[in-house]
């Protein structure tokens, strides 16, 4: 692990990480020995980080997996990585950054939170659940000027899951997502929220410097 983190500080402050807003990588909880590594990138993404560390194990037999969403492309992936470019069904993502104070309830900014989840959506109903984000996606865009991302894709290999990704600018705009004061975002959550099969539980992650 200490060879990885120093490769990968290394690398973070090389050229080849142009144009990242955040790039960072922690343990799996339940096995130390795999990592998530998360890059969130403007434009194209010279490199998916420091591709010649010693510390990395994958293989052409045995591939890491790298899942990205957006607009841009990876223009280097390395051995022993399959790449598995996301379309978005629905969402958006904004063209600037607003300022964190902007955002509604904030109290000063502070660091970005990324959330990346698969959910179970009930069968055949894919197109009612893009259909219906892209509703809550519109209120959000317009109310929440602190989401600065929010997609769904339909997993590469199974059409009854997708991948929910959110960016958020701060804390308070994470709050303000699930605002229940505003009555059109709250019936249009609830519309979109039908579609999930709750039955599956979710899984995925919230990088977040704290969701308390």
């Amino acid at each position: 692990m200490d060879v990885f983190k120093a490769d990968f500080d290394a690398w973070n402050t090389s050229s080849a990480a142009t144009g990242l807003h955040a790039a960072f990588a922690f343990p799996d909880p339940a096995e130390p020995d795999l990592l998530h590594i998360v890059f969130w990138s403007s434009g194209d993404l010279l490199e998916a980080g420091p591709l010649a560390s010693a510390a990395y194990t994958a293989t052409a037999d045995d591939p890491d997996t790298l899942n990205t969403y957006g607009s841009g492309q990876v223009k280097s992936v390395g051995t022993g990585v399959q790449l598995n470019e996301n379309v978005a069904l629905a969402g958006f993502i904004r063209a600037g950054h607003p300022d964190p104070d902007a955002a509604p309830g904030s109290s000063g900014g502070g660091l970005p939170m990324i959330g990346v989840f698969r959910r179970g959506i009930k069968p055949g109903r894919l197109d009612e659940l893009a259909s219906s984000f892209q509703v809550v996606c519109d209120i959000w865009h317009s109310a929440v000027p602190g989401i600065l991302a929010a997609s769904v894709s339909r997993d590469p290999e199974d059409e009854n899951f997708v991948h929910d990704i959110r960016v958020f600018a701060d804390k308070a705009s994470y709050a303000a997502h699930v605002d229940k004061s505003n009555a059109e975002l709250t019936k249009a959550m609830e519309v979109w929220f039908d579609n999930y099969d709750t039955s599956i539980p979710h899984e995925g992650a919230l990088y977040a410097e704290d969701t308390k």
